[in-house]
């Protein structure tokens, strides 16, 4: 389907979906994510095109037919829902008795709650998108030397922030934490 024909189906679909607040705001944020311009140069409709489905598309979708009316199918559907939720929570019945078991016997064997077995280390991640709460997040840290962002462990930069004259390289490069790439 042409960017042209695309634009056509959505116009059929809903008059004004081009210009609906949602339509906009994913719009912008697709090419916020464009980070090499490769959607620059495409029309809104083209960049949509992959998520336009016609109204034959929509008959051809099995799923979509059995919620317009055939209602015997979402029972089936549930009493199978229902099953597999039974199942899952067999499932975590199990791994919670095993757990159980495993710890009966690491006391067994003089290993006790504290210490070790009552810490967990959780370390957090993400690219450094934002800067203004990044920067908000940044302190100085007691007993360490330099400025920590504390917004996550192991800030990175990712395609969008990699531009190495860019503000986000920059502010990473200030920053104590160790820094993915």
């Amino acid at each position: 389907m042409s960017g042209e024909q695309a634009a056509v189906s959505l116009a059929e679909a809903e008059p004004d979906a081009l210009t609906a607040a949602f339509v906009v705001t994913l719009v912008r944020v697709m090419r916020a994510h464009d980070a090499h311009g490769v959607w620059a140069k495409k029309s809104d409709a083209q960049l949509l095109e992959p998520f336009v489905v016609t109204k034959e598309q929509r008959r051809q979708i099995d799923f979509i037919q059995r919620l317009n009316g055939i209602h015997s199918a979402k029972r089936e559907h549930d009493s199978a829902l229902e099953a597999q939720i039974k199942s899952m929570e067999t499932a975590i019945g199990d791994k919670v008795a095993d757990l159980g078991e495993s710890l009966r016997f690491l006391r067994a064997v003089g290993c006790s709650a504290s210490g070790e077995l009552a810490r967990v280390q959780f370390f957090t991640s993400h690219e450094a998108l934002h800067l203004p709460y990044e920067q908000t997040l940044t302190r100085q840290v007691r007993r360490f030397p330099g400025w920590f962002d504390l917004s996550a462990h192991l800030p990175w930069i990712g395609l969008r922030t990699a531009d190495p004259d860019g503000a986000h390289v920059e502010f990473m490069s200030g920053i104590a934490n160790p820094v993915g790439v």
